[in-house]
């Protein structure tokens, strides 16, 4: 760089008054999307969840009927609903020694699975509870369990397999 380009480099302002616009126009778009996905809270209005095993869906929860529906015949005596602690507990394998317990809040219309023995790190436990028509996974045990937004329960899609 020549002697006279650095000097005017070195002269020259951290920025023009044009920039004003871009840094304005940048803060508002930040605002805005905080404003949106922070602030603004989300409905929630959930039907209910599908509970899949397996790719095949077993039972179906509506909020408020303190009732599960079995779908799947094979599963009517390895889902189990207790109406006191509101829980909905899946039992897998051939003796029953496999589970997921699936804690139901109908009055906030959320569920969360509260206790599973799939393995060490119970990465279903941790996850957030179900609002909207989003997912809980438990891949150990193949269990889906997938919220009710105003449609039938649908398995999620990732890269268009199923």
């Amino acid at each position: 760089m020549k002697n006279a380009e650095y000097i005017h480099f070195k002269k020259a302002k951290p920025f023009r008054f044009g920039d004003v616009f871009v840094y304005i126009g940048v803060a508002v778009l930040i605002a805005f999307l905080f404003v949106y996905f922070v602030i603004i809270p989300r409905s929630s209005d959930n039907l209910g969840f599908g509970v899949f095993v397996d790719g095949k869906q077993v039972a179906v929860y509506n909020y408020g009927s303190f009732n599960p529906q079995i779908t799947d015949n094979s599963f009517s005596d390895k889902i189990v609903y207790d109406k006191s602690a509101n829980t909905l507990t899946v039992y897998y394998g051939h003796d029953n020694s496999h589970f997921n317990v699936i804690k139901i809040d109908d009055a906030k219309k959320t569920a969360v699975v509260k206790d599973a023995n799939c393995s060490v790190s119970k990465d279903c436990v941790y996850t957030p509870s179900l609002k909207g028509d989003s997912a809980i996974v438990c891949v150990p045990h193949k269990l889906k369990i997938v919220g009710l937004k105003d449609k039938a329960p649908s398995l999620p899609t990732t890269g268009g397999v199923q």
